[in-house]
């Protein structure tokens, strides 16, 4: 295999093998590699009509599950042809870590623990669009508030929009400082956001959305978001200014509701493991996870 750096214009053809996988996850969506591309390090491979990935995660160099058909028969001969034994692949899905556990459970060893930060957040859209039930009476009650304490402007984010954008998110990563809470993750993530708004005028071909929040005359919010496929949507950055309770939760409610009506599922990636970003997903009342492991090919 040649491994090379992801392009932007091989978009459409990388798409169409990641909607054959059985579980659509963040992080292997079109945006999130491509946009991640130097935080990881990754490099990518076709082969055997498969995109392979190679990353840097915590300081290991592993791979992350084959994209294209997991239904297939030849899983066995694909890897002892091109994986090195010893390999670890992170991020794999419950379906495909499953399926290769069926097939040659001898050769490979799944790790149940260390990937719990990553497993993916799924939503129905509808239920979160209509907030009833006292599941969602904290949600409800703060975009109530919201609502009638602020008198916002809602607009999709043009190319012309974004330079505002930029200097919100270098506002917002400057409250983060004076909270103390900057650090690795979150520096790694700016760099990823800023790639994202200098090349906005490319991906907005690329079933890639972004909409902004305005309240007198600056921008309070934005978020920008990715459709997986016809029917999942995944939320790939969300910022609110801090002032303001239930930005975040207006910002995505008004999203949701004027553009993905029609989505089912909402995808909002893992929570890294963080105590207080996880308390705050599960309080969104998920319908369930994409689990996901690390194993290891024995060979």
């Amino acid at each position: 295999m040649e491994f090379y750096k992801p392009r932007l214009a091989e978009y459409e053809k990388y798409v169409e093998y990641y909607k054959l996988c059985m579980q659509l996850c963040a992080e292997t969506s079109f945006l999130a590699l491509w946009s991640y591309e130097e935080e990881m390090e990754l490099e990518r491979a076709f082969y055997s009509e498969l995109f392979w990935h190679r990353i840097n995660w915590h300081g290991q160099r592993i791979w992350m599950p084959p994209i294209g058909e997991w239904e297939r028969g030849d899983w066995e001969d694909i890897l002892t042809a091109v994986v090195p034994p010893g390999t670890v692949f992170g991020f794999v899905p419950e379906f495909l870590a499953n399926r290769w556990l069926d097939s040659f459970p001898d050769k490979i060893a799944i790790d149940v623990g260390d990937m719990r930060g990553e497993w993916d957040y799924l939503f129905h859209l509808k239920r979160q669009i209509a907030m009833e039930g006292q599941a969602f009476a904290d949600m409800r009650n703060r975009c109530k508030s919201f609502a009638n304490k602020y008198a916002c402007e809602y607009s999709t984010i043009t190319v012309e929009d974004i330079p505002a954008i930029k200097e919100f998110q270098e506002q917002w990563m400057k409250w983060n400082e004076s909270k103390g809470k900057l650090c690795d993750d979150l520096l790694a993530e700016n760099r990823t956001i800023i790639k994202i708004l200098d090349n906005w005028k490319s991906l907005l071909d690329k079933r890639v959305f972004g909409a902004k929040m305005v309240l007198d005359n600056q921008i309070i919010s934005y978020i920008i978001t990715e459709e997986l496929d016809d029917y999942i949507l995944s939320g790939h950055v969300l910022k609110g200014n801090y002032n303001y309770n239930g930005v975040y939760q207006t910002m995505q409610l008004w999203v949701y509701k004027n553009q993905y009506a029609h989505f089912p599922i909402l995808n909002m990636w893992g929570d890294g493991g963080i105590p207080g970003l996880r308390q705050s997903k599960l309080s969104l009342n998920p319908i369930g996870f994409i689990k996901k492991y690390l194993v290891t090919w024995k060979g």
